[in-house]
């Protein structure tokens, strides 16, 4: 069985329309009691599964809950977004990634709206930090890579064996931790050869929004930069790649607002939801 997962959050759930043999559940980690009841109401006339714990409980809880409650050895879970618009080529690129068997995960191609480049999967460098090296069209393969959960096929083998998600990540970074989780488990990951489309709005946002959302993104940046270094017995190179996160995170903020909030964002305090 493959089933089709998309987590929810204070958004209403819209129908989508999966082929034979793909069962759609949703998580709903919406805050807002009115549109748990919609969501609710909508997605079990139509035969889907519903969750909810009535609080947000962040995306790694909600993976980890969906692969350990209902899949079995021999399933597989395809992670999507809320918003996500893959067609039926995408589908037929699954069947056919099961079918070969190959791989125990594989990712879409996923692309940038707005620069048009291929912004995942990216080749895992280890050097004296970890680093992931941007991929062309041409060079698109499987292997060690870094790549992010919209339209990521995972067996529920691969999960058992790294153990499930890092639920210590609340939003951000649960998919860079999965993929090195794969990393140091020596597990390698399929490309389904399929474009997906993707809208990254973080730096669409006005000054106040964006930055909250880089104090939450400062928060599990340094869960995950810990967690990577440690795992290696490096654990002071945490310190220095979080700096460079902070400083290259801040830059990006500060060009898409302007350049007089650059200190703002970097001295924003980390938070958690």
């Amino acid at each position: 069985m493959v089933y089709c997962l998309s987590v929810l959050y204070n958004s209403l759930w819209n129908q989508s329309f999966f082929p034979y043999g793909f069962r759609e559940i949703v998580f709903d980690n919406s805050t807002q009691k009115e549109i748990q009841i919609l969501n609710q109401k909508r997605a079990r006339a139509s035969g889907v599964i519903y969750i909810t714990q009535g609080t947000n409980v962040g995306l790694a809880k909600a993976y980890n809950f969906v692969f350990q409650t209902f899949l079995s050895s021999d399933d597989r879970l395809v992670i999507l977004d809320s918003d996500n618009a893959i067609s039926e080529t995408y589908f037929a690129e699954v069947n056919q990634a099961i079918r070969s068997n190959e791989y125990l995960a594989y990712t879409p191609i996923n692309i940038d709206n707005l620069s048009r480049k291929i912004d995942s999967p990216r080749k895992i460098v280890n050097k004296f930090l970890f680093t992931s090296s941007q991929t062309s069209k041409k060079d698109v393969s499987p292997g060690f890579l870094m790549t992010i959960n919209n339209g990521f096929l995972v067996s529920k083998k691969a999960f058992d064996k790294v153990g499930g998600y890092n639920e210590n990540l609340f939003l951000y970074f649960v998919d860079s931790c999965f993929s090195m989780s794969l990393y140091f488990n020596k597990i390698q990951i399929g490309i389904l050869n399929y474009k997906n489309e993707c809208d990254f709005s973080f730096h669409k946002l006005p000054y106040k929004k964006l930055k909250n959302k880089l104090s939450l993104m400062k928060s599990d940046a340094s869960v995950y930069y810990r967690w990577l270094y440690q795992k290696t017995e490096h654990p002071l190179r945490y310190i220095l790649h979080y700096l460079f996160f902070n400083i290259k995170k801040s830059a990006e903020c500060a060009k898409a607002t302007s350049f007089k909030y650059f200190f703002s964002y970097l001295f924003a305090r980390r938070i958690r939801k």
